[in-house]
């Protein structure tokens, strides 16, 4: 027990100062004796390997970024296309492989579309004027696949025909046909909108996309509603030109590449 007033005492430990080491140094050597830590053919040798990393790691990156496009673009196909049967706007019965030879444009939609069916066949009228008669009709053929086999009859395909391009080719058929036409190129549609006092009254929820089919049936390419007229014409006409596209060109990495390579061999030439 402490008491008030009582002192406390306890015994503090002394302090140790810290004791100082000398760290043995070099001088440098003198400017011009060429002896320092880094001369400058080091600096110039240090230099070059960097620079050279550098480039070869943008070269190697380069290649790989093609490398996985090429592999999207070989494997990375889908697989769409089937065999299908349909009849023409005069009723003369077509199948898929009545078109083999030719590349085909072909749109799903419906004639009571109000606005994006019509738009759509628009823009496909200004791609075949940009083809021009020497493909338009030729080397390629049009398709307007009907989704509402109901009330698309002939004789609406022929009234609905009269407003947009006259190479455009309408098909449509019954239920069955058209749901094994939409089926093997993997095409959505369903009513919308039904009117439960009159059968007639619906719209119809339906893909927008064109599709191109090549010359052995094959999927070729597909162009959504944004992709415009110009670019649609100047891909199908890569195609039928059997050209290659701005993607096979060589850029500066594959020259870059192609020069390292030849300065490697060059080097390993001359030891």
């Amino acid at each position: 027990m402490i008491r008030f007033g009582a002192t406390l005492s306890r015994r503090v430990a002394p302090v140790r100062r810290p004791v100082a080491y000398s760290i043995p140094t070099r001088p440098f050597a003198a400017a011009g004796t060429g002896r320092g830590p880094v001369s400058w053919a080091g600096l110039v040798v240090s230099g070059a390997v960097a620079c050279a990393v550098v480039a070869y790691y943008n070269v190697e990156k380069d290649r790989l970024q093609t490398l996985v496009m090429t592999k999207q673009k070989t494997t990375g196909k889908p697989s769409l296309g089937g065999p299908w049967s349909l009849v023409d706007m005069n009723g003369k019965p077509v199948t898929d492989a009545d078109y083999r030879g030719k590349y085909v444009l072909f749109y799903y939609g419906f004639t009571r579309c109000p606005d994006i069916c019509p738009s759509e066949l628009v823009k496909v009228g200004a791609v075949l004027d940009l083809l021009g008669p020497d493909i338009a009709g030729k080397s390629l053929e049009t398709l307007f696949i009907s989704v509402d086999p109901q009330r698309d009859t002939l004789s609406q395909l022929r009234e609905y025909a009269r407003d947009f391009h006259p190479t455009i080719q309408y098909l449509t058929g019954t239920k069955e046909q058209i749901a094994v036409a939409t089926k093997a190129w993997r095409v959505y549609f369903v009513k919308a909108n039904e009117n439960e006092n009159d059968d007639e009254d619906y719209l119809v929820d339906h893909s927008t996309v064109l599709y191109l089919m090549g010359p052995t049936g094959e999927f070729e390419e597909f162009f959504t509603s944004s992709v415009n007229a110009p670019e649609i014409a100047k891909k199908i006409r890569a195609h039928v030109n059997q050209e290659t596209s701005s993607d096979g060109e060589i850029g500066p990495a594959e020259v870059l590449q192609a020069t390292l390579t030849k300065f490697g061999k060059l080097l390993r030439s001359t030891k």
